[in-house]
């Protein structure tokens, strides 16, 4: 069965593509750029079980490489009526070797970064995982198991489907 659901979602995907425009995203995405990102605050989650959502999704969590995208998440979460919790995760971690953050579903380092000052300090001895604050739109690193919002992005017009987390 597993193997089926495999086959399904890698022969499914291009159909997924297909269907989307440069300017026509899924429900509740928004467009920017060559991406759709959906903003989710009323499923919070792990950062692991938010890379999980995004890829059920066709996507990962938002890989934020340039300050121009970095000012467009600010821009929508303005946007937004945000919830208690103003933290997001994104998708850079330095899980694989402490200190080297690499953006997680290509493992390319991280070319732009928006970190608070201070950080990345892993204060707690194991924050690996990067938010962004969505007060000062900075970035910070947390520990990975806390349970905030999330952000997923799905590049429009890639060939092949997204690399993700199982587990």
């Amino acid at each position: 069965m597993a193997a089926f659901l495999k086959y399904l979602i890698i022969w499914s995907f291009p159909l997924f593509l297909e269907s989307l425009s440069e300017h026509n995203c899924p429900s509740g995405f928004v467009h920017h750029g060559s991406s759709c990102y959906l903003f989710v605050m009323n499923s919070t989650s792990s950062w692991i079980g938010a890379a999980n959502f995004c890829k059920i999704r066709h996507g990962n969590l938002v890989e934020i490489e340039s300050a121009e995208e970095n000012n467009f998440i600010e821009r929508e979460l303005r946007k937004l009526p945000l919830p208690e919790e103003k933290e997001f995760w994104i998708g850079a971690s330095d899980r694989i070797r402490e200190g080297e953050w690499t953006w997680f579903t290509t493992l390319s380092p991280m070319n732009f970064t928006a970190w608070q000052p201070g950080e990345p300090n892993n204060s707690d001895g194991n924050e690996n995982c990067v938010i962004i604050y969505a007060v000062d739109f900075l970035w910070n690193n947390l520990g990975c198991a806390r349970r905030i919002n999330f952000i997923c992005e799905i590049r429009l017009h890639e060939d092949k489907p997204p690399v993700g987390i199982l587990g």
